[in-house]
């Protein structure tokens, strides 16, 4: 890229990017079960490279944003950039793969253009339970991680569009208040998907290549 053009369109994509992020937070807030979420807004959601790096971020818990690269790169590990299908959405909430604790879940979904991965977007919530030896997932005096709760890996809930139900039915049979914690899930799903269209929008509009040129830039 170069040019006064090219440095005007990168702000261009570098704000397209952060109004991205921040609907995602709005459809979270509204349309969470949680308090938590809808009122203290203990979540962090953005969008993060195919290579694992940040491009926007909504305002949210600085550890949550802080980790979200991390844990996105955990994801390309364990898949694979060619393990991810359009309509995926994968979570994961172990401590050691998130660096948070198990209750902040992770929920992320890639950004295809035709047959190319493009993106990711995330959203790291605070679950009201995630089931272990306390209710909220609060055990202060747990000597290790398998008191705390329930263990999710880069698992995908959806593939390719179709949901995988024993997943989600694992986690509702092992969560104090399944109705609550299910709705906060549909939530980050919703504010993801948010986030994919907006990225999709830009890709078309102006050419992957365009896109990550301008984040090269800023």
């Amino acid at each position: 890229m170069n040019g006064r053009g090219d440095v005007v369109r990168a702000e261009i994509v570098r704000n397209a990017l952060t109004a991205a992020a921040v609907e995602m937070s709005k459809t979270l807030v509204r349309t969470a079960h949680n308090p938590l979420l809808y009122d203290v807004q203990d979540f962090g959601l953005g969008i993060v490279s195919a290579e694992g790096l940040l491009w926007a971020e909504a305002p949210g818990i600085t550890t949550f944003l802080g980790s979200l690269p991390d844990t996105i790169k955990g994801g390309l590990a364990i898949h694979g950039e060619e393990g991810f299908s359009d309509g995926d959405v994968v979570i994961v909430n172990d401590p050691y793969l998130t660096g948070t604790h198990i209750s902040d879940v992770c929920v992320y979904m890639p950004v295809f253009h035709g047959d190319e991965l493009v993106a990711f977007a995330a959203a790291c919530a605070h679950w009201a339970d995630v089931g272990g030896k306390t209710p909220g997932g609060f055990a202060a005096d747990s000597t290790d991680v398998f008191q705390e709760g329930l263990r999710l890996g880069h698992q995908k809930l959806i593939h390719a569009g179709r949901p995988n139900r024993e997943l989600w039915e694992v986690i509702e049979a092992n969560v104090r208040f399944p109705s609550l914690v299910i709705g906060d899930l549909e939530a980050q799903i919703a504010a993801c998907r948010q986030g994919v269209e907006r990225v999709r929008a830009l890709c078309r509009k102006y050419g992957v290549a365009a896109v990550r040129e301008a984040m090269d830039l800023t």
